[in-house]
């Protein structure tokens, strides 16, 4: 698929993240019948401009956060730097590995109680493969909100976002909980009956069990994920440092985010920038028009804003991989490791 119609393109904005409502409340806000919704979406996923439903995941009512470890690499060998890449895809603390460009060639983030052990693993894998690590930052994520592809049409819809972050609230799960979380975020989910051959639990002890992470907050919603850049579309990232008041600018930047529908995700940080504004764009010059827009309104809340091009992920997943599921179902969340001889 080349291109989408408007039929797509309005089913892909209604149904993006709302990935878990049943397909008739779907085909209402559309103005569409059932069966025409069922036939258009079926076809956005077999062409993988629907990659699959992912689960968000809020790890910290469980005690866990998120740290984002941006780096270069230094290696003599291609193959050291294949070597450190597919260990840290493996590692099981890890969330997604991407390549970029800008001021760092790769991404990371990893789901852990400490940074500190997020710093070790980088550590350990440099140690192990000889590849060093250059240009490191580390950002302590503290909010991520998701508004989705809402460029991609207009409806008469109410705006909203789905996200994850630290409210206050926690959750103290069991070993049956983790398990399901850790299926949930490595595992294809189409839906509960599907999840049962990974966590071997009767179908009414499963719902009931994601119902009430779905309660605690701890599972805040379905999206699904989409893959756009076969139609031409190129993500980048806005590291955002603010000049005095951090909370003030969060909230201009959350009230410009919301208006401007190429931006996509928000996120509040702590480290050497404050906020991450994710964009999607087909024409790259619109990256430069966004970023003096941003300081044309906000100038003097502003230190700098650096930018960096996402390429594409090596990961992906949603919640650590427990060694309770096995290596063939986890590895399902991630890329062929031979690709990464090609990684910039």
């Amino acid at each position: 698929m080349k291109s989408l119609s408007e039929k797509n393109a309005r089913i892909l904005r209604c149904c993006q993240y709302r990935a878990d409502e049943p397909l008739k409340s779907l085909a209402k806000d559309l103005g569409m019948n059932l069966s025409t919704v069922h036939y258009h979406l079926s076809a956005l996923k077999r062409s993988g401009i629907i990659r699959r439903k992912v689960p968000f995941i809020n790890p910290y009512p469980l005690g866990y956060s998120r740290v984002a470890v941006y780096f270069s690499l230094a290696t003599e060998t291609p193959e050291a730097r294949r070597n450190f890449l597919s260990h840290l895809i493996a590692s099981e603390q890890v969330a997604w590995v991407e390549a970029v460009s800008g001021d760092f060639q790769y991404g990371t983030a990893f789901i852990s109680k400490s940074p500190h052990s997020a710093v070790q693993v980088l550590s350990d894998i440099s140690t192990a493969t000889k590849a060093h690590l250059i240009h490191k930052k580390v950002s302590l994520r503290l909010n991520f909100e998701f508004f989705g592809s809402r460029h991609l049409a207009e409806l008469d819809i109410p705006e909203s976002t789905i996200g994850y972050g630290e409210r206050g609230q926690r959750f103290d799960p069991d070993e049956v909980d983790l398990n399901i979380l850790s299926a949930l975020g490595n595992t294809p989910y189409e839906s509960v009956k599907k999840l049962q051959k990974y966590v071997g639990l009767p179908f009414a002890t499963l719902k009931r069990r994601i119902e009430r992470l779905e309660n605690a907050g701890v599972i805040s919603g379905y999206v699904y994920r989409l893959d756009l850049h076969p139609l031409g579309y190129k993500v980048f990232t806005l590291l955002i440092q603010s000049r005095g008041n951090v909370r003030a600018l969060g909230e201009q930047l959350r009230d410009y985010a919301r208006t401007n529908k190429k931006i996509i995700a928000m996120i509040e940080a702590f480290g050497e920038w404050d906020y991450e504004l994710e964009v999607e764009l087909k024409n790259s010059e619109d990256i430069s028009r966004i970023i003096s827009e941003l300081y044309g309104k906000l100038g003097s809340s502003l230190s700098s804003i650096r930018v960096q091009q996402n390429f594409r992920y090596f990961k992906y997943t949603g919640f650590p991989a427990l060694d309770t599921l096995s290596a063939s179902n986890s590895s399902r969340s991630y890329s062929d490791t031979n690709d990464l001889l090609h990684a910039r």
